[in-house]
């Protein structure tokens, strides 16, 4: 038998030991196209179940109609508190001056014509 020059002399080392590795790409691609095994397919299902809260429950979108801004509020499930606003209320404030000034400027100009 041939043996390697890196290898100790009691061990001997075939020439195509490489080729017997398993590859690790062949690896991955051996699960690929076969069904989830039950293990995943339940980590799937609890993963969903904790992103669902986050889109309804935790996030609200609503439309401030004297601003003419759509707002999003960031809220406690458990106590319907809001956390956090975006816009904020100074933004918003502000965006209803805005509006209330354009709204009168446009009265204005329909009454004055």
């Amino acid at each position: 038998m041939r043996t390697e020059s890196a290898a100790p002399p009691s061990v001997s080392v075939p020439s195509d030991a490489a080729s017997q590795r398993p590859d690790k790409a062949s690896a991955r691609t051996d699960r690929v196209g076969a069904p989830p095994t039950e293990t995943e397919a339940e980590a799937a299902e609890r993963l969903r179940e904790r992103e669902t809260p986050l889109l309804h429950e935790r996030v609200r979108i609503e439309l401030d109609k004297e601003a003419q801004r759509f707002v999003q509020k960031t809220v406690d499930p458990a106590t319907n508190e809001v956390i956090a606003s975006f816009p904020g209320e100074a933004q918003l404030h502000f965006s209803r001056a805005v509006s209330a000034y354009l709204r009168a400027q446009n009265a204005a100009l329909v009454n004055g014509s």
